[in-house]
């Protein structure tokens, strides 16, 4: 599936400019991550840099959209996650990678199970799933997120031990830090 018919999938309801801006770049093949960062400047969409110990790992940028079912971020990986722990999510999400891509892990029936996600790549996370980006495939990865409604906690687990952390307890143990204009950074100060 290239980046065009998927971006155009997903963006069947938007209403944001910002996404319908990043939707046209893709459309005519015109993405970077320069003028990526022009769309979300241009149109003030608040962000939030996810930190770790190692640095800056994630910026995720709201896109205006609150939809009935979730919300729609711009997300850049500057890197992969940190340790071999996997988290969830409260809600199911889809991705589509538009510049750069990643490979993820992902718990699936008893396994770890390795995926690679390329420029182009439309897919689903699925509530309740376990994963971790591990390795990004260039300097930076750059994706559309669509989430569902919330419904469960966000959390932390490690399948050698199957120890699982409440989100808040794991990324204050892990002096990890939000920085930004989501709820989340005031949850983990």
């Amino acid at each position: 599936m290239t980046t065009t018919s998927r971006v155009s999938e997903i963006n069947l309801h938007a209403d944001s400019p910002a996404w319908c801006a990043i939707d046209k770049l893709a459309v005519e093949g015109r993405v970077s991550g320069q003028r990526l960062m022009e769309i979300v400047e241009a149109f003030a969409c608040p962000v939030t840099t996810f930190i770790g110990v190692s640095g800056p790992y994630l910026d995720r940028w709201d896109l205006g959209d609150k939809l009935d079912h979730g919300h729609r971020y711009l997300h850049r990986f500057r890197r992969g996650d940190e340790d071999r722990v996997l988290h969830d999510h409260p809600w199911w999400f889809s991705a589509t990678i538009i510049l750069g891509g990643y490979v993820e892990e992902r718990f699936v029936n008893g396994q770890i199970v390795r995926r690679r996600h390329v420029p182009g790549d439309g897919f689903g996370v699925p509530l309740g799933m376990y994963h971790r980006v591990d390795e990004l495939l260039g300097a930076e990865s750059w994706s559309l997120i669509e989430t569902g409604p919330k419904g469960a906690s966000w959390g932390f687990w490690d399948p050698v031990s199957n120890e699982r952390w409440p989100w808040r307890t794991y990324l204050r143990d892990k002096r990890l830090q939000a920085v930004g204009d989501d709820p989340i950074v005031e949850a983990i100060q």
